[in-house]
């Protein structure tokens, strides 16, 4: 089924925010896995493991996952584990970096979802404007069958 111009659109954006996001995601993803990663091996106790948010399964939800990873860098910025982390890659403008790459994802994931709802808003328009065509084209045959009952050739034409 051919698509509208405006369709054809949303589905582009859809398509352009889509790739953008999972590029973001891939690497918001393996920041936040190095610095829990970093934090397990720079401090042994479960007290500041769980204090950095380095204890148990990343959050597969993407608005939980940002959750998790900005109290987690934000609680890196503060004693006593800047400090520390700050010698093992994570000084605070790495940690701040990683903020704002957080709030550029979340954007993202934003636009990422109107996106999606623009599309299959197109979506439906184009299907409910196919099906009012396919009503209107029956109609049209049955009253063309009907007004041309005796002119066999001319609905033969008109296919009707």
């Amino acid at each position: 089924m051919p698509r509208s111009r405006a369709g054809r659109s949303a589905i582009a954006r859809q398509k352009d925010a889509s790739a953008a996001v999972a590029g973001l995601e891939a690497h918001v993803g393996q920041a936040y896995v190095d610095f829990r990663e970093t934090v397990r091996a720079v401090f042994p106790d479960a007290a500041a493991r769980t204090g950095l948010g380095a204890q148990g399964k990343m959050p597969a939800d993407t608005q939980k996952f940002l959750t998790a990873a900005r109290a987690s860098y934000q609680a890196a910025l503060a004693a006593p584990y800047a400090t520390t982390l700050a010698k093992y890659g994570f000084p605070e403008a790495t940690l701040q970096a990683a903020l704002r790459m957080l709030d550029t994802f979340a954007a993202g994931d934003v636009a990422l979802e109107q996106a999606n709802g623009a599309a299959k808003a197109a979506t439906q328009g184009r299907d409910g404007a196919f099906t009012a065509l396919a009503a209107w084209v029956n109609k049209f045959k049955r009253l063309a069958r009907v007004a041309l009952r005796d002119q066999p050739g001319l609905a033969k034409q008109l296919g009707v």
